[in-house]
């Protein structure tokens, strides 16, 4: 005798999809206009928003890293502009060669000083460091303009960038870190763009 027994089978529905593996948060089952727009939006994450709101970072980097960066970069526009008056007081005891050391050594001491910079700004207080570095360029810029022994303004010249490369190497790991993550390309571009500003202002 034949069996009249049939076997269930599950019910595919119109899609031939399985009713137990449809559900109502299943794509298969949901039409692209049931699909809300803000489950694909990209939100962008802000790690500075935990420390302070935009405007205050904002005001910050617009203060000490812009404005301290153009206010240390005023002598490499100042001391081009003043060669004539150093060789007249020095009695032309300058040659070309001793003058374009002059111009150079500041940026000979950024170079040189800025991976120990680096270094020291991972295990040292970068308020202190700052406030000293800050100390330290305004008194090489007085003393510089003061001074008129070549030894001693070759030195004066080569802190002056090794505090300028203090302040450059901060600025730059502070933008990156606390700039919003759709500026930090500008916030960086002006850095330089301030450099140049207070170079244009010295001269």
């Amino acid at each position: 005798m034949q069996s009249t027994e049939t076997q269930d089978t599950p019910d595919d529905g119109d899609n031939g999809v399985p009713e137990a593996r449809r559900s109502d948060n299943s794509c298969i089952s949901r039409i692209p206009a049931e699909i809300k727009n803000d489950s694909m939006e990209c939100k962008v994450i802000d790690p500075g928003a935990k420390v302070a709101p935009r405007k205050v970072r904002t005001l910050i980097y617009a203060l000490l890293c812009l404005g301290v960066q153009s206010f240390m970069s005023y002598d490499g526009g100042a001391t081009p502009a003043s060669l004539d008056t150093i060789q007249e007081e020095m009695n032309n005891a300058w040659s070309e060669a001793e003058f374009g050391i002059l111009g150079a050594i500041d940026k000979i001491g950024m170079t040189a000083t800025s991976l120990i910079w680096g270094r020291v700004l991972q295990h040292c207080d970068s308020k202190w460091l700052l406030a000293g570095g800050l100390l330290v360029n305004v008194a090489a810029t007085s003393l510089f303009g003061e001074l008129r022994n070549k030894t001693s303004m070759y030195c004066t010249k080569f802190f002056l960038g090794a505090t300028q490369s203090l302040q450059g190497v901060w600025a730059t790991v502070w933008a990156v870190t606390m700039a919003p993550p759709q500026s930090v390309t500008m916030w960086l571009g002006l850095g330089g763009v301030a450099a140049g500003l207070g170079n244009g202002i010295g001269t």
